[in-house]
């Protein structure tokens, strides 16, 4: 549509308080909080252009939860407390021309662990 401009949001949470228990620390082995979102806008100021704009990024922390490969698969007895905490984030940018149909797209990625 001529004019108009679109935006969108979404984004997702989950949590867990682990599944595995270290009987050596007494703590929960396998714990994890995970989020990401999305946000886009879409500009259509006429009929030649359609310009998009998209962001996302997404964070997960885990602990690691190591398990003999006999006995309680539940149960650990470690004294190293495993962690992952990993960030990543994403932008990409298009500019669709129109009528030739052309698209040009930069994307850029990074990870920080």
């Amino acid at each position: 549509m001529k004019g108009a401009l679109y935006f969108g949001l979404a984004g997702q949470y989950s949590a867990s308080d682990g599944y595995i228990r270290n009987v050596f620390l007494n703590t929960d082995a396998a714990r994890s909080e995970g989020m990401n979102g999305r946000a886009w806008l879409d500009w259509v100021p006429d009929e030649h252009w359609d310009v998009a704009f998209s962001a996302t990024v997404d964070r997960f922390n885990a602990g690691v939860g190591l398990v003999a490969l006999n006995g309680d698969p539940r149960q650990t007895m470690s004294d190293f407390e495993g962690k992952y905490d990993g960030i990543a984030n994403s932008q990409s940018f298009a500019d669709k021309g129109r009528p030739a149909g052309r698209r040009r797209d930069l994307n850029h990625y990074a990870a920080r662990f």
